[in-house]
Protein backbone atom coordinates (compact mmCIF):
# COMPACT_ATOMS: atom_id res chain seq x y z
CA UNK A 1 0.00 0.00 0.00
CA UNK A 2 1.61 3.10 -0.85
CA UNK A 3 0.32 7.15 -1.65
CA UNK A 4 1.90 9.74 -3.66
CA UNK A 5 3.06 12.71 -2.15
CA UNK A 6 3.48 15.88 -4.35
CA UNK A 7 6.67 18.17 -3.50
CA UNK A 8 7.18 21.66 -4.76
CA UNK A 9 9.47 24.83 -3.34
CA UNK A 10 6.98 28.18 -4.22
CA UNK A 11 9.46 30.49 -5.39
CA UNK A 12 8.36 32.73 -8.31
CA UNK A 13 11.94 32.40 -10.47
CA UNK A 14 10.57 35.30 -12.61
CA UNK A 15 8.36 32.86 -14.54
CA UNK A 16 11.10 30.13 -15.38
CA UNK A 17 10.48 26.67 -14.71
CA UNK A 18 13.35 24.88 -12.44
CA UNK A 19 13.02 21.63 -12.44
CA UNK A 20 16.27 21.34 -9.97
CA UNK A 21 15.62 24.29 -6.97
CA UNK A 22 16.65 22.46 -3.94
CA UNK A 23 17.05 19.06 -2.16
CA UNK A 24 14.59 17.62 0.63
CA UNK A 25 14.39 14.88 2.66
CA UNK A 26 11.88 13.36 3.84
CA UNK A 27 11.37 11.63 7.30
CA UNK A 28 8.72 9.60 8.30
CA UNK A 29 7.34 10.54 11.55
CA UNK A 30 6.57 8.02 14.83
CA UNK A 31 3.38 6.54 14.82
CA UNK A 32 1.05 8.08 18.24
CA UNK A 33 2.19 6.10 21.27
CA UNK A 34 5.76 4.79 19.54
CA UNK A 35 8.27 4.28 22.10
CA UNK A 36 10.98 4.97 19.38
CA UNK A 37 11.35 8.94 19.35
CA UNK A 38 14.00 9.10 16.24
CA UNK A 39 13.28 10.41 13.29
CA UNK A 40 15.29 8.87 10.12
CA UNK A 41 15.53 10.18 6.79
CA UNK A 42 13.15 8.12 4.77
CA UNK A 43 14.26 9.57 1.28
CA UNK A 44 15.94 12.75 -0.58
CA UNK A 45 14.47 14.06 -3.37
CA UNK A 46 15.29 16.92 -5.97
CA UNK A 47 12.34 18.99 -5.85
CA UNK A 48 11.57 21.68 -8.47
CA UNK A 49 10.54 25.25 -7.98
CA UNK A 50 8.77 28.24 -10.39
CA UNK A 51 6.43 27.63 -12.61
CA UNK A 52 7.92 23.32 -12.72
CA UNK A 53 5.52 20.81 -12.00
CA UNK A 54 5.73 18.86 -8.45
CA UNK A 55 7.62 15.84 -8.52
CA UNK A 56 5.66 13.15 -6.64
CA UNK A 57 7.00 10.57 -4.47
CA UNK A 58 5.60 7.13 -3.51
CA UNK A 59 5.60 6.38 -0.05
CA UNK A 60 3.88 4.28 2.61
CA UNK A 61 0.35 6.00 4.29
CA UNK A 62 1.78 7.91 7.24
CA UNK A 63 2.68 11.01 8.48
CA UNK A 64 6.65 12.73 7.10
CA UNK A 65 8.49 15.80 7.80
CA UNK A 66 10.08 17.40 4.61
CA UNK A 67 12.56 19.17 5.22
CA UNK A 68 14.94 21.77 2.70
CA UNK A 69 17.81 23.77 3.05
CA UNK A 70 18.09 26.15 0.38
CA UNK A 71 21.21 27.46 -1.36
CA UNK A 72 20.52 30.72 0.90
CA UNK A 73 21.06 28.54 3.49
CA UNK A 74 17.82 28.82 5.01
CA UNK A 75 16.05 25.83 6.12
CA UNK A 76 12.33 25.27 4.80
CA UNK A 77 9.82 22.08 6.35
CA UNK A 78 6.54 21.34 7.58
CA UNK A 79 4.87 18.18 8.08
CA UNK A 80 2.26 16.06 5.74
CA UNK A 81 0.27 13.13 6.03
CA UNK A 82 0.45 10.40 3.14
CA UNK A 83 -2.65 8.63 2.88
CA UNK A 84 -3.19 4.87 0.60
CA UNK A 85 -3.60 5.38 -2.81
CA UNK A 86 -4.39 9.25 -2.87
CA UNK A 87 -2.36 12.22 -4.01
CA UNK A 88 -1.08 14.16 -1.25
CA UNK A 89 0.39 17.75 -1.73
CA UNK A 90 2.91 19.84 -0.34
CA UNK A 91 4.08 23.11 -0.79
CA UNK A 92 7.34 23.79 0.91
CA UNK A 93 6.66 28.14 1.36
CA UNK A 94 10.29 30.21 1.75
CA UNK A 95 10.63 33.32 3.31
CA UNK A 96 9.27 35.73 0.57
CA UNK A 97 11.59 37.61 -1.93
CA UNK A 98 10.97 41.61 -1.67
CA UNK A 99 10.53 42.04 -5.63
CA UNK A 100 9.88 38.86 -7.87
CA UNK A 101 12.43 40.20 -10.34
CA UNK A 102 14.82 39.32 -7.48
CA UNK A 103 13.18 35.87 -6.76
CA UNK A 104 16.63 34.25 -7.82
CA UNK A 105 18.51 36.52 -5.79
CA UNK A 106 16.86 35.64 -2.36
CA UNK A 107 16.59 32.08 -3.11
CA UNK A 108 20.72 32.22 -3.67
CA UNK A 109 21.04 34.32 -0.33
CA UNK A 110 22.36 37.40 -2.18
CA UNK A 111 18.99 39.52 -0.97
CA UNK A 112 17.04 39.62 2.55
CA UNK A 113 13.84 38.08 2.83
CA UNK A 114 11.32 40.85 2.17
CA UNK A 115 10.52 41.48 6.15
CA UNK A 116 14.36 42.06 6.60
CA UNK A 117 14.97 44.09 3.19
CA UNK A 118 14.28 47.58 4.27
CA UNK A 119 15.79 48.04 7.56
CA UNK A 120 18.89 48.99 6.48
CA UNK A 121 18.10 51.04 3.52
CA UNK A 122 21.24 52.86 2.03
CA UNK A 123 20.49 54.70 -1.74
CA UNK A 124 23.28 55.05 -3.89
CA UNK A 125 24.50 58.49 -4.77
CA UNK A 126 23.75 60.15 -7.99
CA UNK A 127 25.37 58.94 -11.36
CA UNK A 128 26.61 55.78 -9.21
CA UNK A 129 27.85 53.57 -9.65
CA UNK A 130 29.18 53.60 -13.23
CA UNK A 131 29.30 50.55 -14.81
CA UNK A 132 30.65 49.57 -18.26
CA UNK A 133 30.34 46.37 -20.22
CA UNK A 134 33.89 45.58 -21.78
CA UNK A 135 33.53 43.51 -25.00
CA UNK A 136 36.80 43.59 -26.24
CA UNK A 137 40.05 43.36 -23.07
CA UNK A 138 43.18 43.55 -23.34
CA UNK A 139 45.29 40.97 -24.59
CA UNK A 140 46.37 39.70 -20.64
CA UNK A 141 41.97 38.60 -20.05
CA UNK A 142 40.91 38.06 -23.38
CA UNK A 143 41.54 34.38 -23.02
CA UNK A 144 42.99 34.07 -26.37
CA UNK A 145 45.61 31.30 -27.13
CA UNK A 146 48.05 31.53 -27.04
CA UNK A 147 47.50 34.09 -23.86
CA UNK A 148 49.47 37.01 -24.53
CA UNK A 149 50.91 38.93 -21.41
CA UNK A 150 50.28 38.40 -17.50
CA UNK A 151 46.80 39.28 -16.34
CA UNK A 152 48.10 38.88 -12.55
CA UNK A 153 50.38 41.39 -12.43
CA UNK A 154 48.34 43.93 -14.72
CA UNK A 155 45.55 43.46 -11.73
CA UNK A 156 47.81 43.60 -8.98
CA UNK A 157 49.34 46.92 -9.71
CA UNK A 158 46.30 48.82 -10.94
CA UNK A 159 44.17 50.91 -8.93
CA UNK A 160 40.62 51.72 -8.59
CA UNK A 161 40.93 55.38 -9.77
CA UNK A 162 38.00 56.34 -11.54
CA UNK A 163 39.10 55.76 -14.95
CA UNK A 164 41.99 53.73 -14.59
CA UNK A 165 40.34 50.37 -15.05
CA UNK A 166 38.70 51.03 -18.58
CA UNK A 167 42.01 52.50 -19.74
CA UNK A 168 44.22 49.73 -18.79
CA UNK A 169 41.55 46.73 -19.08
CA UNK A 170 40.11 47.39 -22.45
CA UNK A 171 41.62 47.82 -25.64
CA UNK A 172 38.83 49.71 -27.03
CA UNK A 173 35.44 51.57 -26.58
CA UNK A 174 33.49 50.59 -23.71
CA UNK A 175 29.57 50.53 -23.52
CA UNK A 176 28.19 52.17 -20.48
CA UNK A 177 25.61 49.41 -18.73
CA UNK A 178 21.83 50.55 -17.40
CA UNK A 179 19.75 48.35 -14.68
CA UNK A 180 17.70 45.71 -16.09
CA UNK A 181 15.46 46.42 -12.95
CA UNK A 182 16.73 48.38 -9.70
CA UNK A 183 15.06 50.87 -6.92
CA UNK A 184 17.57 52.43 -4.42
CA UNK A 185 19.76 50.40 -3.03
CA UNK A 186 19.76 47.39 -5.34
CA UNK A 187 20.60 47.65 -9.65
CA UNK A 188 20.10 44.16 -11.71
CA UNK A 189 21.57 43.85 -14.96
CA UNK A 190 21.56 41.13 -16.85
CA UNK A 191 23.77 39.66 -19.93
CA UNK A 192 24.77 37.36 -22.54
CA UNK A 193 27.77 36.90 -24.18
CA UNK A 194 26.63 39.54 -26.82
CA UNK A 195 25.51 42.09 -24.60
CA UNK A 196 23.09 43.45 -21.83
CA UNK A 197 19.88 41.41 -22.06
CA UNK A 198 16.83 43.39 -20.96
CA UNK A 199 13.89 41.22 -20.80
CA UNK A 200 12.13 39.01 -18.07
CA UNK A 201 12.06 35.78 -20.75
CA UNK A 202 14.82 33.60 -20.99
CA UNK A 203 16.83 34.11 -24.45
CA UNK A 204 15.68 31.73 -26.83
CA UNK A 205 18.70 31.56 -29.50
CA UNK A 206 22.40 30.48 -28.95
CA UNK A 207 25.18 32.66 -28.60
CA UNK A 208 26.51 34.39 -31.44
CA UNK A 209 29.98 35.51 -30.06
CA UNK A 210 31.00 31.80 -30.09
CA UNK A 211 32.56 32.33 -33.39
CA UNK A 212 34.32 36.14 -32.39
CA UNK A 213 38.00 36.22 -31.60
CA UNK A 214 37.94 37.33 -27.83
CA UNK A 215 36.53 34.63 -25.33
CA UNK A 216 36.32 36.68 -22.49
CA UNK A 217 33.54 39.30 -21.46
CA UNK A 218 33.78 41.53 -18.19
CA UNK A 219 32.07 44.18 -16.07
CA UNK A 220 33.99 47.38 -14.60
CA UNK A 221 31.80 48.73 -11.84
CA UNK A 222 33.14 51.71 -10.42
CA UNK A 223 32.02 53.79 -7.70
CA UNK A 224 34.18 57.03 -5.99
CA UNK A 225 35.65 54.44 -3.64
CA UNK A 226 36.70 51.27 -6.17
CA UNK A 227 36.59 49.73 -8.91
CA UNK A 228 35.89 46.14 -9.52
CA UNK A 229 36.58 43.65 -12.40
CA UNK A 230 33.86 41.40 -12.26
CA UNK A 231 34.40 38.11 -15.05
CA UNK A 232 31.38 37.32 -16.05
CA UNK A 233 30.45 33.66 -17.35
CA UNK A 234 29.26 33.76 -20.57
CA UNK A 235 28.28 32.25 -23.07
CA UNK A 236 26.51 29.90 -20.64
CA UNK A 237 24.64 27.10 -22.71
CA UNK A 238 21.10 25.86 -21.60
CA UNK A 239 21.12 21.38 -21.61
CA UNK A 240 17.43 21.42 -21.22
CA UNK A 241 16.40 19.36 -23.91
CA UNK A 242 13.57 21.57 -24.91
CA UNK A 243 16.22 24.09 -25.56
CA UNK A 244 19.18 22.36 -27.02
CA UNK A 245 22.28 25.54 -27.52
CA UNK A 246 19.90 28.20 -25.86
CA UNK A 247 22.09 30.41 -24.11
CA UNK A 248 20.80 31.79 -20.37
CA UNK A 249 21.91 35.31 -19.21
CA UNK A 250 23.96 36.05 -16.18
CA UNK A 251 22.34 38.26 -13.48
CA UNK A 252 24.55 40.58 -11.58
CA UNK A 253 23.52 42.73 -8.82
CA UNK A 254 24.76 46.02 -7.11
CA UNK A 255 24.18 46.77 -3.62
CA UNK A 256 25.05 50.16 -1.37
CA UNK A 257 24.39 48.68 1.95
CA UNK A 258 26.17 51.33 4.04
CA UNK A 259 27.30 54.66 4.57
CA UNK A 260 31.14 54.34 3.57
CA UNK A 261 29.58 53.57 -0.07
CA UNK A 262 30.81 50.12 0.02
CA UNK A 263 29.86 47.90 -3.29
CA UNK A 264 28.31 44.51 -2.97
CA UNK A 265 28.47 42.38 -6.18
CA UNK A 266 27.26 39.04 -6.69
CA UNK A 267 27.15 36.91 -10.08
CA UNK A 268 24.02 34.27 -10.22
CA UNK A 269 23.43 32.23 -13.67
CA UNK A 270 19.96 32.44 -14.29
CA UNK A 271 19.46 28.71 -15.25
CA UNK A 272 16.21 26.41 -14.58
CA UNK A 273 18.42 23.09 -15.06
CA UNK A 274 21.46 24.26 -12.53
CA UNK A 275 21.58 27.62 -10.88
CA UNK A 276 20.57 26.25 -7.47
CA UNK A 277 23.78 24.01 -7.57
CA UNK A 278 26.20 26.93 -8.23
CA UNK A 279 24.37 28.77 -4.60
CA UNK A 280 24.90 25.15 -3.22
CA UNK A 281 28.62 25.39 -4.08
CA UNK A 282 29.08 28.93 -2.71
CA UNK A 283 27.37 27.48 0.44
CA UNK A 284 30.15 24.86 0.83
CA UNK A 285 27.19 22.02 0.11
CA UNK A 286 29.42 19.92 -1.94
CA UNK A 287 27.36 16.67 -1.64
CA UNK A 288 24.02 18.64 -2.25
CA UNK A 289 25.32 20.45 -4.94
CA UNK A 290 26.21 17.29 -6.92
CA UNK A 291 22.75 15.84 -6.44
CA UNK A 292 21.86 19.04 -8.47
CA UNK A 293 24.54 18.81 -11.12
CA UNK A 294 22.54 15.75 -12.25
CA UNK A 295 25.54 13.89 -10.16
CA UNK A 296 27.76 15.94 -12.08
CA UNK A 297 29.41 13.46 -14.26
CA UNK A 298 26.18 14.55 -17.03
CA UNK A 299 27.15 17.88 -16.79
CA UNK A 300 31.06 17.45 -17.37
CA UNK A 301 30.26 14.92 -20.22
CA UNK A 302 28.37 17.88 -22.00
CA UNK A 303 31.38 20.47 -21.60
CA UNK A 304 31.35 20.89 -25.24
CA UNK A 305 27.82 22.47 -24.60
CA UNK A 306 28.48 24.53 -22.05
CA UNK A 307 32.18 24.04 -20.71
CA UNK A 308 31.62 26.61 -18.17
CA UNK A 309 29.08 24.84 -16.48
CA UNK A 310 31.20 21.58 -17.03
CA UNK A 311 34.12 23.30 -15.22
CA UNK A 312 31.60 24.22 -12.55
CA UNK A 313 30.71 20.41 -11.64
CA UNK A 314 34.64 19.75 -11.99
CA UNK A 315 34.60 21.74 -8.82
CA UNK A 316 32.67 19.98 -6.89
CA UNK A 317 33.31 16.27 -8.84
CA UNK A 318 36.97 16.74 -7.02
CA UNK A 319 35.57 18.44 -4.05
CA UNK A 320 33.40 14.76 -3.38
CA UNK A 321 35.45 12.71 -4.70
CA UNK A 322 36.74 9.38 -2.75
CA UNK A 323 38.47 6.87 -2.88
CA UNK A 324 41.96 6.73 -5.35
CA UNK A 325 40.70 4.47 -7.84
CA UNK A 326 40.44 5.72 -11.76
CA UNK A 327 36.79 7.11 -12.91
CA UNK A 328 35.67 8.03 -16.24
CA UNK A 329 35.21 11.69 -15.60
CA UNK A 330 38.89 11.98 -14.73
CA UNK A 331 39.53 11.86 -18.59
CA UNK A 332 36.50 14.58 -19.17
CA UNK A 333 38.83 16.72 -16.84
CA UNK A 334 41.71 16.65 -18.79
CA UNK A 335 39.34 17.29 -21.79
CA UNK A 336 38.31 20.82 -20.44
CA UNK A 337 42.10 21.37 -20.66
CA UNK A 338 42.80 20.77 -23.78
CA UNK A 339 40.00 21.43 -25.54
CA UNK A 340 39.15 25.05 -24.13
CA UNK A 341 42.19 26.99 -24.14
CA UNK A 342 40.65 30.07 -22.95
CA UNK A 343 39.52 28.71 -19.85
CA UNK A 344 41.65 28.62 -16.87
CA UNK A 345 39.67 26.41 -14.77
CA UNK A 346 39.99 23.21 -16.83
CA UNK A 347 43.77 23.47 -16.20
CA UNK A 348 43.81 24.01 -12.16
CA UNK A 349 41.33 20.85 -12.28
CA UNK A 350 43.44 18.61 -14.42
CA UNK A 351 46.67 20.19 -11.76
CA UNK A 352 44.65 19.07 -9.06
CA UNK A 353 43.56 15.27 -10.40
CA UNK A 354 47.23 14.61 -11.56
CA UNK A 355 48.73 15.49 -7.83
CA UNK A 356 45.59 13.91 -6.02
CA UNK A 357 46.59 10.64 -7.98
CA UNK A 358 50.05 11.35 -8.54
CA UNK A 359 51.80 7.47 -9.28
CA UNK A 360 55.19 8.91 -10.76
CA UNK A 361 57.68 12.25 -10.70
CA UNK A 362 56.29 11.87 -14.14
CA UNK A 363 52.28 12.73 -12.75
CA UNK A 364 54.05 15.44 -10.59
CA UNK A 365 55.53 17.29 -13.48
CA UNK A 366 52.19 17.22 -15.66
CA UNK A 367 50.59 18.44 -12.56
CA UNK A 368 52.83 21.75 -12.17
CA UNK A 369 52.65 22.11 -15.81
CA UNK A 370 48.89 22.22 -16.33
CA UNK A 371 49.15 24.70 -13.43
CA UNK A 372 51.73 27.22 -15.23
CA UNK A 373 49.52 27.15 -17.95
CA UNK A 374 46.27 28.14 -15.41
CA UNK A 375 48.43 30.96 -14.51
CA UNK A 376 49.03 32.03 -18.10
CA UNK A 377 45.76 31.59 -19.30
CA UNK A 378 44.53 34.14 -16.41
CA UNK A 379 41.62 34.84 -14.20
CA UNK A 380 39.72 31.83 -13.55
CA UNK A 381 36.08 32.14 -13.78
CA UNK A 382 35.17 30.38 -10.53
CA UNK A 383 36.48 32.12 -7.46
CA UNK A 384 37.73 28.26 -6.07
CA UNK A 385 40.06 28.33 -9.08
CA UNK A 386 41.78 31.28 -7.56
CA UNK A 387 41.91 29.32 -4.15
CA UNK A 388 43.01 26.17 -5.76
CA UNK A 389 45.57 27.48 -8.30
CA UNK A 390 47.10 29.67 -5.23
CA UNK A 391 47.08 26.26 -3.10
CA UNK A 392 48.80 24.43 -6.03
CA UNK A 393 51.60 26.83 -6.54
CA UNK A 394 52.11 27.04 -2.91
CA UNK A 395 53.32 23.18 -3.00
CA UNK A 396 55.80 24.02 -5.81
CA UNK A 397 56.79 27.05 -4.69
CA UNK A 398 59.91 26.34 -2.27
CA UNK A 399 62.05 24.56 -4.64
CA UNK A 400 60.86 26.11 -8.13
CA UNK A 401 61.56 29.59 -8.53
CA UNK A 402 59.12 30.15 -11.43
CA UNK A 403 56.62 28.39 -9.42
CA UNK A 404 57.44 31.23 -5.95
CA UNK A 405 57.02 33.89 -8.48
CA UNK A 406 53.70 32.99 -10.04
CA UNK A 407 52.52 32.06 -6.79
CA UNK A 408 53.74 36.10 -5.61
CA UNK A 409 51.40 37.34 -8.17
CA UNK A 410 48.63 35.33 -8.16
CA UNK A 411 48.73 36.08 -4.01
CA UNK A 412 48.57 39.68 -4.46
CA UNK A 413 45.20 39.44 -6.78
CA UNK A 414 44.10 36.87 -4.07
CA UNK A 415 43.90 39.78 -1.28
CA UNK A 416 41.49 41.44 -3.52
CA UNK A 417 39.34 39.08 -4.53
CA UNK A 418 35.94 38.34 -2.43
CA UNK A 419 35.97 34.48 -1.86
CA UNK A 420 32.67 34.24 -0.54
CA UNK A 421 31.21 34.53 -4.27
CA UNK A 422 30.97 31.45 -6.96
CA UNK A 423 32.31 33.60 -9.47
CA UNK A 424 35.74 36.15 -9.53
CA UNK A 425 35.38 39.60 -8.75
CA UNK A 426 38.50 41.54 -7.84
CA UNK A 427 38.25 44.78 -6.09
CA UNK A 428 40.65 47.17 -7.14
CA UNK A 429 40.93 49.85 -4.34
CA UNK A 430 41.75 53.37 -4.39
CA UNK A 431 45.38 54.19 -3.44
Amino acid sequence: MTGRLLLHLVKDLMGDPVDRAAVASIRALPTTGARQPDIKIQREVVIPSGTSPPIGVDLDPGRYLVEATLPSGDLVSDEVEVFDNQDSTLDLRPDESPYEWLSWQQLMGNIEPRPQYHQDLVSFPPSEPNIDWVADPVPPLRGNAPPVGDAWTLLAELTGNPGDAANHLSAGPTSRVYPFLSDPQTQLYQVTANGPWNDWSLPSTPPIYRTQSTPRRYFIVENHRATHLVCLPVPWTSLSTDSTDTELPAQIVVRKRTAEDDLAITVTIRDPQIGSALGYMTLGALPTAERLFDQARHMVSRKQTNPLGAAGAGYVLLGTERGSEPKDWHDWIGNLLNWFQWLPDGAIQHGWLKLRHRRSSADVNEARDALFTAYRRGLPFYSAGLQWLMDGLTLFAPHDPEAGEMLHNVRRVAWRTNFQEPFTIVRLPLP
